[in-house]
């Protein structure tokens, strides 16, 4: 653990999520150590972070999972939930679809499950609770790290892995305009839940969408799976711009949310909400009654924010780096957030690793090397995921109703192709091979996005 005194590490990691914490365990396998900085105060605080989240992971997540620890692909489907069948209600009189996957394709699974089974691996020495960054001093020596109430510290080596809302991606992008350096809101509405075996809704939620299954309503406004062990993860995404029509309830939350709604659990009138959203917008009966059974406590309220693509991931001369949602944060529509982080780990820890191979303590201009083969291999690749999930949040309501802006990122030239040939880009962007024991001389060329053809 960090102990009360200034201390040297060698490489500290911002941020105790899902992709800290897998670029952790990435770094142990390859013999490196590194801790952890996580704001809140325990596991429990942490895992409520992300209260009534679910993530699904693509063949890509788990190519990356398991070449760091070859078990995680098999527990996660102990854990989780294999998704083999979807059906997409799309409406009144309109008729069923369904869409089957073959097994190991989509899992889904708790987010609070995948954390608790990446600490299964890892030593609790690595993670120091309650420690906030608030400030940080570059030299180049090295870095000193400011933390709330606690004695500062110093790394060689800073990595970002504290989320969508980073305090490190402001500095590392200080001289960019200061919208690239926060999220933007998107103007919609994201409602999330969790239903936990045992209870009606539950039962309801099961009845919907049994075992190892996905239901889709209303042309995607109603996403329910299994998330394994029981439970069922439900979604509802809306724009502001579509709500507002639905009465003076509606209206008043959408001018009140203008700038963005920030996450809040069992608001007052979120449960009467969402039963007036379900009657004007028809749902099935079994689906109102969910609903009106549910408790109101596991609503998770929440806005869609994500990042403006960044020109770079690091701190220009000094070794700070970011990774995850701090570098890339995306629409949730392709469910590639998670996947994204995990293979970030997968390329920054080998680049790590490499350079400790080399020499028990780094200098300066080795982390500068691993820093910048580590974007050359991830910045190309991660952009296009994200440009293209931000430009599909946005475009999943065009034909539909309301007005919806357009995302800055509809007109990039590779946006504009892949869209065009969504069975390319989605084999290229499941079929990712990280790798983890490298040769300098296997990546000193850079790496870009392939052309489709």
């Amino acid at each position: 653990m960090i102990e009360q005194r200034m201390t040297q590490h060698s490489i500290i990691i911002a941020g105790g999520g899902l992709g800290g914490r897998f670029l952790c365990l990435g770094l142990q396998r390859q013999g490196v150590k590194a801790q952890i900085l996580e704001g809140s105060d325990n596991l429990n605080e942490s895992q409520l972070n992300a209260k009534g989240t679910a993530l699904s992971i693509w063949p890509n997540a788990v190519s990356a999972l398991t070449l760091v620890e070859p078990e995680l692909g098999k527990k996660l489907n102990v854990i989780g939930a294999p998704i083999t069948r979807t059906v997409v209600d799309p409406g009144v009189g309109k008729p069923l679809r369904e869409i089957n996957k073959p097994p190991g394709v989509l899992t889904m699974i708790r987010w609070n499950r995948l954390l608790e089974l990446l600490d299964s691996y890892l030593p609790p020495s690595s993670i120091n609770y309650n420690h906030r960054v608030e400030q940080i001093e570059t030299d180049l020596q090295g870095l000193t790290i400011h933390i709330k109430n606690k004695p500062s510290i110093t790394a060689k080596l800073l990595v970002g892995a504290d989320g969508l809302w980073s305090k490190i991606r402001p500095i590392v992008l200080s001289d960019q305009p200061q919208t690239w350096q926060r999220p933007r809101f998107e103007g919609q509405g994201l409602w999330v839940g969790l239903l936990p075996p045992g209870s009606r809704t539950n039962q309801l939620a099961c009845e919907l969408c049994p075992s190892g299954e996905g239901r889709l309503f209303d042309q995607g406004v109603v996403f329910l799976f299994d998330c394994g062990e029981g439970f069922r993860y439900w979604r509802i995404r809306l724009p502001l711009s579509i709500l507002k029509e639905y009465g003076l309830q509606w209206q008043r939350f959408a001018q009140e949310n203008s700038e963005g709604i920030r996450t809040t659990e069992g608001k007052s009138g979120v449960k009467e909400r969402l039963l007036d959203l379900s009657l004007k917008r028809r749902w099935p009966d079994k689906l109102h009654e969910l609903f009106a059974t549910m408790d109101e406590n596991l609503i998770c309220e929440r806005g869609i924010f994500v990042h403006h693509v960044a020109p770079r991931w690091s701190l220009p001369g000094y070794n700070v780096v970011l990774l995850g949602d701090a570098a890339h944060g995306t629409s949730p529509v392709g469910g590639q957030g998670g996947a994204m982080a995990f293979e970030d780990g997968v390329v920054l820890a080998s680049f790590l690793g490499k350079i400790f191979s080399e020499s028990q303590e780094p200098d300066f201009q080795q982390y500068q090397w691993a820093i910048s083969c580590y974007e050359k291999q991830r910045i190309p690749r991660a952009t296009l995921v994200q440009m293209m999930n931000n430009v599909q949040g946005r475009r999943s309501f065009f034909g539909g109703e309301g007005q919806i802006e357009l995302a800055p990122e509809e007109n990039h030239p590779l946006v504009q192709e892949w869209l065009a040939k969504p069975d390319a880009y989605r084999q290229w962007q499941q079929n990712f091979v990280p790798f983890m024991q490298l040769t300098k001389e296997s990546i000193e060329e850079n790496i870009d996005i392939p052309v489709v053809r």
